[in-house]
């Protein structure tokens, strides 16, 4: 079990924490949690303990992919309900190792977004683990889409998930190494969405060539294509 207290003052992830887990969904991957004390200042909160990914690493291929479909499918949820997490990063995803179930976890920098053109000011998240747009605590002035800054983050902790995976001739793995790529794109434009992502996983995992190409309305490569240059 953990205790995480949070001040009254920023009790919005208390109430975007309750919202997420209004939904009852099989691609909620938000942690669970209970409120076991409330003060006048500060609300103490009770959730499971998982060992963080940035202290276990999946070791083979098939656990890589399942992983790496449930964090697509918690970006997924999450951006569909108008949230951005915003400190994505190896630490903040926890893994039930018994039954390898992914969540994620602190959401103390959350936002509420109506969708990928919104956009924010200002650094927030983890230096090192955001997108370039965002870059870094000592800049300031920049504007960005917190949605695209999640899709860089998200294929950050996808290559860092694969990091110790040997079977370097898997197709799974060069999926999700062509994935981790595609969401790391310099150019947030041309991101595809995390549901984009989840698809090509889904049916590179799942089907022979053709592959699925992503949607030409965002003026993404097809995945074969992709695959061709790298």
């Amino acid at each position: 079990m953990v205790l995480k207290c949070i001040d009254n003052a920023r009790a919005y992830e208390i109430h975007l924490l309750e919202f997420l887990h209004r939904i009852s969904t099989p691609d909620n991957h938000t942690i669970p949690f209970t409120s076991v004390l409330r003060t006048g200042n500060d609300t103490v909160i009770s959730m499971p303990y998982y060992q963080p990914l940035d202290k276990w690493h999946p070791t083979s291929v098939c656990a890589a992919a399942l992983l790496g479909t449930q964090l697509l499918e918690a970006v997924v949820f999450l951006h569909a309900h108008g949230v951005a997490h915003r400190d994505l990063k190896p630490e903040n995803v926890v893994i039930d190792v018994d039954l390898l179930r992914l969540f994620i976890i602190d959401y103390d920098l959350a936002t509420w977004v109506y969708g990928r053109d919104e956009v924010m000011h200002g650094f927030v998240g983890t230096n090192g683990f955001t997108a370039p747009e965002v870059g870094s605590s000592k800049q300031k002035g920049r504007y960005y889409s917190p949605i695209a800054a999640d899709l860089w983050a998200t294929g950050n902790i996808l290559r860092f998930m694969i990091s110790c995976i040997v079977e370097l001739d898997s197709p799974e793995l060069k999926m999700l190494q062509l994935i981790s790529r595609l969401l790391m794109d310099d150019d947030a434009k041309q991101r595809p969405s995390a549901k984009e992502a989840l698809n090509m996983l889904l049916g590179g995992a799942t089907s022979a060539p053709p592959l699925p190409m992503l949607g030409n309305a965002s003026g993404l490569p097809s995945v074969t294509a992709v695959l061709a240059v790298h």
